[in-house]
């Protein structure tokens, strides 16, 4: 072993040097690795949803919601129209119309959120609802959507403008329910794949409520030149 200060050659195992007299250092002490750092560990936190993402999820789960509506409203409007108009039919056809509409919007956003987390819009868009509050999933879904009655007043004015100065861009049934919708990272094939279903959906009621209620489809202008 050589003396770090001096350079002399010494005896393996001697405590200091013969020559300058000041210690060596310990052979375990070579043969010991480097004691690790601890490292660092970047945890990636969850991106909430834009809300101009949100807009454009909740207005794909409308146009969903509406064309699979209409196959029943087809079978239902068979009926009305061998009944006269009224004032009375049409008023209760307007009753009728927003009870529906308000209960299949409920249902739709709760059996999709309680069984996936996310609704068909908010998955082609990659956005998923994060659970923050420990209660079970039907529970958060049930609290989050019976407080979309009055986020969606004045054409969802109010929720937009609580998300909006929300950190986390968390409308009124998102506080409430301990919820936020964040990005999920995904691959573009899953996605096109999502829309083809969306698609798919909306021209297969659109075309069965067709079939079910022919006179319910409109009627095109004939063009003059066929008259002739």
């Amino acid at each position: 072993m050589f003396c770090p200060w001096c350079g002399v050659k010494n005896d393996p195992g001697e405590p200091q040097c013969f020559v300058c007299k000041k210690s060596l250092p310990s052979p375990d002490a070579e043969r010991l690795p480097p004691r690790p750092r601890p490292a660092t560990v970047a945890v990636a936190a969850d991106v909430p949803g834009s809300i101009g993402d949100r807009m454009l999820a909740l207005f794909f789960d409308r146009i969903l919601l509406v064309s699979l509506l209409a196959i029943p409203a087809s079978l239902i409007a068979s009926y009305w129209n061998q009944v006269s108009p009224r004032i009375s039919s049409i008023l209760w056809r307007s009753i009728s119309v927003s009870a529906v509409l308000v209960i299949a919007i409920f249902v739709y956003h709760l059996g999709f959120e309680a069984a996936f987390g996310s609704t068909l819009g908010k998955a082609i868009f990659g956005l998923r609802i994060r659970n923050e509050g420990g209660r079970s999933r039907l529970a958060t879904a049930a609290i989050r959507n019976a407080a979309r009655v009055i986020d969606s007043l004045l054409l969802y004015l109010i929720g937009f403008l609580v998300a909006f100065f929300s950190p986390r861009r968390q409308r009124l049934g998102d506080h409430m329910a301990k919820t936020v919708v964040v990005v999920v990272p995904g691959h573009w094939a899953a996605r096109a794949g999502l829309l083809l279903l969306w698609l798919a959906a909306i021209g297969g009621s659109l075309w069965y409520s067709g079939y079910l209620c022919p006179a319910c489809l409109p009627s095109l202008p004939t063009p003059r030149l066929l008259h002739l």
